[in-house]
């Protein structure tokens, strides 16, 4: 180690830590090396034609303020790495008073990033674990805030709750300080009152427990906090939320037909809870009917202090709710009336509601397939099919039906070239374009039951074509008397088109509840949706053989 006296010219900053230097203190420093010169040496190494300072970089400054370029200044002379020197550096400033926390962290950092040994960086800079640790943290702050730390605008304290804050929100929140000049104290309260409660959380919190952002993780590490138990990055909070809000909704619309949102606001919702009896009930058999309805469902709430809850069996159809709880009273009150009347109005009720109650019920159901398209666009699929099935069935009534089809307007939804192909076998003959008349006449003439074949396959086809009207594909189905119970029966595919209120509906109306038991029931339905149908299609063949669903009517 050499000790020389060096010309100000050929010294050079070096990587120093400190990136502030307070007016006041050096223009002290000045005064003193004025009055009694330099009292200690800086440190530098020599890099080519120059000498760059590892420690005394305000030394340095108050030197060459006071004797200007053409001074000179002792200097210790020492040979070290660019590692050694950045390490040097840093323990040099450490030991003197004043350097910034966020200086300390800095330099701190850089040298983790090399060293990656805390315990090992600690016990060359001389400080215990726990400070490195809280040093290394303040590096969540954004540049804004190590300046202002730098420079003395803050203190530490300010500086370790922004450290909690998203950088996003750290500038905003140093600019309310400056201005209003909150103490350390008011600040803390202030983001204590804005925090997010973890415990108050709906969504799962297991990546919130080494976030940066969870208070406990800055309780353990820094003096200023606003304890454990809080979110301060209200964003991913509240995005957790709302994604954890759309899960919940999005499991119930696979349950029920229809789910909404709770909010605060004007031009909501209006839920209606239905119930069975009371006096804001519809009875056993509307209830029931109801679960396959359009605007029947659930909520799950927004509000404040209820995130999350779900509330079920929920109406979402104010006037037809009115209508079902008033008919249900007018039967209870036929129920209730003296002998005398009671015949009477029994009758009434009955035209109201029992002979009523399966039109009910197929309206209620009717609703859920406008509302479910793909009920709807099974149905006709699967009504068309069988139309079709029957007209080939009956080629003996083909004539009457393509006769029909073409006095009734519908002549247009014959299928021009599938005709063409069906004549074309039944006369033996390709035809490129529309055939002879007489050709015709010559090849269909003596072969009644292939011409009558011919007619019913064209028919069916028609049937099968999507641009013929469905209305004309149940007359048709009405005219040959067919009976759609044995031409359909239920199966997995069509179930799976059901939300399992429906598939509950369409168990109960066809009294699987009563076939089974009510525990066997409840077995069947307290599973998920495909176990459900699995449950149910275990009864395909038995109990729901010949039954219909509403859908496939006529």
């Amino acid at each position: 180690m050499q000790i020389k006296s060096l010309p100000l010219k050929a010294i050079v900053a070096g990587q120093n830590p400190r990136t502030f230097f307070d007016p006041a203190e050096m223009a002290e420093l000045e005064s003193s090396v004025r009055a009694n010169g330099l009292l200690q040496p800086i440190v530098v190494r020599q890099k080519g034609d120059v000498f760059e300072i590892i420690a005394g970089e305000r030394r340095f400054r108050a030197v060459k303020a006071v004797e200007g370029d053409d001074g000179e200044i002792a200097a210790i002379i020492r040979d070290c790495s660019d590692e050694e020197a950045e390490t040097l550096a840093l323990i040099e400033n450490i030991s003197r008073a004043d350097m910034s926390p966020t200086e300390e962290a800095a330099a701190a950092h850089r040298l983790y990033v090399r060293l990656r040994d805390k315990n090992e960086l600690a016990a060359q800079l001389g400080w215990p674990l726990s400070k490195l640790e809280r040093r290394l943290a303040l590096m969540n702050c954004c540049e804004a805030v190590r300046v202002a730390l730098n420079e003395r605008k803050i203190l530490l304290g300010h500086a370790e709750l922004l450290a909690a804050l998203h950088a996003e929100k750290q500038e905003k929140a140093l600019e309310i300080v400056l201005t209003n000049n909150l103490s350390v104290v008011d600040f803390k309260r202030s983001l204590t009152n804005l925090a997010q409660k973890l415990d108050e959380a709906i969504f799962d919190k297991a990546d919130c427990l080494s976030c940066p952002h969870n208070s406990g993780t800055q309780s353990a590490l820094f003096t200023e906090n606003i304890g454990d138990g809080s979110c301060t990055h209200p964003t991913c909070y509240q995005q957790k939320t709302a994604t954890h809000l759309d899960g919940i909704k999005s499991n119930l619309e696979r349950v029920v037909n229809r789910v909404e949102f709770l909010e605060l606001g004007e031009d909501k919702i209006i839920p209606i809870k239905l119930v069975t009896d009371g006096l804001k009930g519809v009875g056993e058999d509307q209830m029931n009917a109801c679960k396959g309805c359009a605007s029947f469902g659930a909520t799950v709430s927004k509000l404040p202090g209820e995130l999350g809850k779900i509330e079920q069996s929920i109406c979402f159809d104010g006037a037809c709710h009115t209508e079902k709880v008033s008919t249900y009273l007018e039967s209870l009150k036929a129920e209730q009336a003296p002998e005398s009347t009671k015949g009477k109005e029994k009758s009434v009720a009955a035209a109201v509601t029992g002979s009523s109650t399966t039109a009910r019920i197929a309206s209620s159901a009717a609703k859920a397939g406008e509302h479910r398209n793909s009920i709807k666009e099974y149905a006709e699929k699967q009504l068309r099919r069988i139309a079709a099935s029957a007209v080939s069935r009956t080629p003996e009534k083909a004539p009457e039906l393509l006769l029909w089809l073409i006095t009734a307007g519908h002549a247009r939804h014959v299928p021009e070239v599938k005709t063409r192909e069906a004549v074309g076998k039944i006369t033996g003959t390709t035809f490129k374009g529309s055939p002879e008349l007489a050709s015709l006449s010559t090849a269909l003439a003596g072969d009644e039951a292939s011409i009558r074949r011919g007619m019913a396959a064209t028919v069916g086809y028609s049937m099968m074509e999507s641009t013929l009207p469905l209305s004309v594909a149940k007359q048709v189905l009405k005219q040959l008397a067919v009976d759609l119970t044995k031409e359909w029966k239920v199966n997995a595919e069509f179930l799976d088109l059901l939300t399992k209120a429906e598939l509950e509906s369409f168990a109960l109306k066809n009294g699987l509840k009563d076939a089974i038991g009510e525990d066997a029931f409840k077995k069947i339905f307290n599973n998920k949706k495909e176990d459900v149908i699995a449950g149910l299609m275990a009864h395909a063949d038995t109990h729901f053989a010949g039954k219909l669903h509403e859908a496939i009517s006529l």
